[in-house]
């Protein structure tokens, strides 16, 4: 059974490893490399799969909120994204400090 600390410990160095990944595929000098390549699907997959839906469900329209959205979301300033990751990292942080600290010191 893999304790609190453990799982902790492998979830940050999967997120290193995947920052590294993402910072190195979008440098000039690893262009045909297999951090480019990496770094390519893991930006453009999801984003043609959600524009796929956008577009099967919602049409002409639906493909075009999409793009609006992802305007917003990229391009724009948002307080509300902000916002969100703020409360993201504050979760994040309780649930490791209230949850997760406490129960691997026992």
């Amino acid at each position: 059974e893999m304790d609190s600390v453990t799982f902790l410990l492998v979830y940050l160095a999967t997120f290193l490893v995947l920052t590294v990944v993402l910072i190195l595929g979008q440098l000039p000098g690893f262009e045909d490399s297999v951090f480019a390549r990496v770094s390519d699907t893991v930006s453009r997959v999801p984003e043609q799969f959600f524009r796929f839906f956008a577009r099967v469900f919602g049409g002409q329209r639906g493909e075009q909120g999409f793009n609006r959205l992802v305007r917003y979301c990229s391009e724009e300033a948002n307080p509300i994204l902000q916002i969100a990751y703020v409360l993201l990292i504050v979760g994040g942080c309780y649930a490791v400090y209230g949850g997760i600290l406490p129960k691997s010191s026992r």
